[in-house]
């Protein structure tokens, strides 16, 4: 599994690992706060179910040990890509603060009307009226949709959520950045 950890109140990605083959991992470098740990099945399919696995507070440098049992439910819903300007990419994409923006996302069925798209960032509104499907060819499936970059989100990387009709969740990890 790939496990990152987001702060509460940003949704800001500030941490990230694999778990080894006992399911264990360590996400180094928290300062004190509240965050949120999310999981996503890390196998070379990215088909896969994503969650927000625990809500975490440190303090004082604690070590704080994660025992929720995860439930894998899979999606046909793959995020491989996000993009501008009809553009797709594997890497993060810089959004500009105070302003709309049509972002690409690109992946396996990604049916306009059978998905939603959402951020854990109060910083960010996706404009659901505005996700509509594009026409790339018959090898990938790619939306685009307009979000709204808050004029106070701080600089970082925030996560890009796609949830299928059956309340199943995928994601682009860090996706968007704001500079």
């Amino acid at each position: 599994l790939r496990v990152w950890a987001e702060e509460r109140e940003t949704g800001r990605v500030v941490a990230q690992a694999d778990t080894d083959a006992d399911g264990l991992y360590r996400l180094g470098g928290l300062t004190q706060g509240s965050y949120r740990i999310y999981w996503k099945v890390n196998s070379g399919n990215s088909r896969s179910t994503s969650s927000e696995f625990d809500n975490l507070v440190i303090e004082n440098n604690d070590i704080k040990p994660a025992t929720q049992k995860i439930n894998i439910v899979p999606t046909d819903v793959e995020l491989d890509y996000v993009g501008i300007n009809g553009q797709l990419a594997e890497s993060a994409i810089a959004v500009t603060r105070g302003r709309e923006q049509t972002i690409y996302l690109g992946g396996k069925n990604l049916d306009a009307k059978g998905i939603s798209i959402g951020l854990s960032s109060p910083y960010f509104r996706v404009i659901s009226s505005s996700l509509t499907g594009q026409d790339f060819g018959p090898d990938i499936s790619v939306v685009s949709l307009v979000i709204l970059v808050d004029t106070d989100a701080p600089r970082g990387a925030y996560t890009i959520f796609a949830t299928d009709e059956n309340g199943s969740k995928t994601a682009l990890i860090g996706a968007l950045k704001v500079l």
